[in-house]
């Protein structure tokens, strides 16, 4: 499948979403060993904003959000950062031939945009295949923020953003 270069994408599913694609979300409580896997609650990024899906991952669990037609899973729920053999993947569900985006933010509340250097890993976006499933993966940059990410993922169709969790850590780490 042809990449789309995310920010025309982002344009395409702005203008099919009443959220903006520039809300960059709260950042919530760290995963702990006792937290449930996976679990998914409704809040705002803002007083007085649109409700998002968030969800939180325990390390070394996939993280799933959304509901019916839209939904969205990460592979791992914890990677270790500038490892190749340790990559991300994403699974979005949307109409058959829907776009479909998804972006990353950091624990630091930066995001891959404010982090040229890492080039198009932790974003990307296009079409859905014939059954309604985009798929891609990405080695999380060796310089990304260790911690809590975010990967929020828009598509056309469905008025909020999913969030998904996972966690980085050191590539001398252990997940």
């Amino acid at each position: 499948m042809k990449r789309i270069a995310p920010i025309l994408l982002g344009l395409a599913l702005a203008a099919c979403s009443s959220t903006p694609t520039s809300q960059k979300p709260t950042a919530s409580p760290q995963p702990t060993a006792s937290s449930p896997s996976p679990s998914a609650s409704s809040s705002s990024p803002r007083p007085g904003g649109t409700p998002t899906t968030r969800t939180t991952a325990t390390p070394g669990t996939t993280t799933t959000g959304g509901s019916g037609q839209h939904t969205a899973r990460l592979d791992r729920g914890c990677v270790r950062s500038g490892v190749a053999s340790d990559e991300q993947g994403i699974t979005i569900t949307t109409s058959a031939g829907g776009p479909a985006s998804y972006y990353s933010f950091y624990s630091d509340g930066s995001s891959v945009q404010e982090h040229p250097e890492f080039g198009a890993e932790g974003q990307g976006g296009g079409f859905a295949d014939g059954s309604g499933t985009f798929r891609d993966t990405w080695t999380v940059p060796a310089g990304a923020p260790l911690g809590r990410a975010l990967v929020r993922v828009t598509v056309a169709g469905r008025r909020t953003p999913i969030d998904l969790a996972f966690k980085i850590v050191a590539a001398s780490a252990t997940c």
